[in-house]
């Protein structure tokens, strides 16, 4: 199995509102949104995402996507892990 990248950046509120998960576009990286990241994350919530296979600092094939499927297979997979 590929280790992709993980990102979190918690809540700065003591009570969090929610989590936002981040999906970035091809050839991005979540890393790259860190700026957005703590904004969310100062009005009290979790901003949470995954650097997409190949993409970023995850492993795999760069710039190569097997298929569509597999993007949302990951997605889904790291959403349901989060807390």
């Amino acid at each position: 199995m590929l280790k992709l990248k993980t990102y979190r950046y918690p809540s700065q509120m003591p009570d969090r509102k929610g989590v936002v998960q981040f999906v970035c576009g091809y050839g991005d990286y979540v890393g790259r949104f860190a700026y957005f990241a703590e904004e969310f994350s100062k009005q009290g919530y979790d901003f949470i995402g995954i650097d997409q296979r190949g993409l970023g600092r995850s492993e795999g094939s760069r710039g190569h996507y097997e298929d569509i499927q597999t993007i949302v297979d990951d997605q889904l997979e790291f959403s349901n892990k989060y807390d």
